[in-house]
Order: C-alpha cells, then sequence, then structure tokens
C-alpha cells in the first residue's frame, strides 16, 4: 500500500492540469534545461515531453521530443539546438491548438 501511494505521488503527474497547461509546463522545462546546458536534466524532459505528447496524440511532436533526447545524449550541439528550435514551432502549433475552443 506505502509504495502505491509514494509511486502516485512521485510520478510528477499534476492533477487537474489542462492538456495545454501540461504541455507549457513541460515545454518551459526544457527550454530551461536548453539554456542551462543540462543536457542529461534535457533528455529526461524530452522523454516526458515525448510520453505526454503520445497520450495527447501529438505524433509528430513525440518524434521531435525524441530527438530532442538523441541529440542531448550525442552531444552534437548544432543538431541539438536545430531540432529544439524546431519542438519550439511545433509546441507552439500545438498549445495554440489546445487552446482553442470547439
Amino acid at each position: 500500500m506505502r509504495a502505491r501511494r509514494l509511486g502516485a505521488a512521485g510520478s510528477g503527474r499534476r492533477r487537474g492540469l489542462s492538456p495545454a497547461c501540461d504541455l507549457s509546463v513541460r515545454l518551459g522545462r526544457i527550454e530551461a534545461q536548453f539554456a542551462a546546458c543540462a543536457f542529461g536534466r534535457l533528455r529526461i524532459e524530452a522523454r516526458g515531453l515525448r510520453r505526454l505528447a503520445l497520450r495527447l496524440g501529438l505524433s509528430e511532436m513525440a518524434r521531435v521530443a525524441a530527438s530532442v533526447e538523441d541529440c542531448a545524449a550525442s552531444g552534437d550541439a548544432a543538431a541539438l539546438v536545430a531540432v529544439v528550435a524546431r519542438l519550439w514551432r511545433i509546441g507552439a502549433g500545438a498549445l495554440a491548438a489546445l487552446r482553442r475552443p470547439g
């Protein structure tokens, strides 16, 4: 019982957040880790974003987040800059679509 409670509490998933808010928070975390050159944390955040994107049906965003993971792991700075820029563009479009009424 205790392990189940700890697993649910420690999962980092916040109940009650809208998909747009959760996506926005995750993109902000990626931006912060990228700016800090914290590539290990960047990989972790990109993995979480990839999983969220898959749950929301954002397959292109999931693919780009996976590319962020790969570039951060390989240490290819030029590719990482390009793929993170692509992630921002896709993220802006996804946020606009999720916030659109209807």
